[in-house]
């Protein structure tokens, strides 16, 4: 025969051991989705502060190629001679 009180008292350390497993689990989890949350932020912003500062350098090559493109388009040497369209 079993003890009645033996049994209780398994039951209530299994219930104890769940709780505390439980909780242990839930606080990993919650640094894990903080650290998670953080990085992305990092992430996002490293990756604004980039696409502005590449951004800005870009618009100054566009801007440069225009220019020579145009320069290149409208200006001619004919027989040695300079010749602008």
């Amino acid at each position: 025969m079993h003890d009645k009180t033996l049994d209780e008292e398994i039951a209530k350390l299994t219930l104890s051991l769940t709780k505390r497993y439980e909780l242990e689990l839930f606080t990993l989890d919650k640094e894990w989705e903080d650290k998670m949350a953080a990085l992305t932020a990092e992430w996002v912003r490293q990756s604004t502060e980039t696409a502005e500062v590449h951004g800005a350098e870009v618009d100054r090559l566009t801007r440069k190629h225009d220019y020579l493109y145009e320069s290149c388009t409208t200006v001619q040497v004919v027989e040695g001679e300079l010749v602008i369209n």
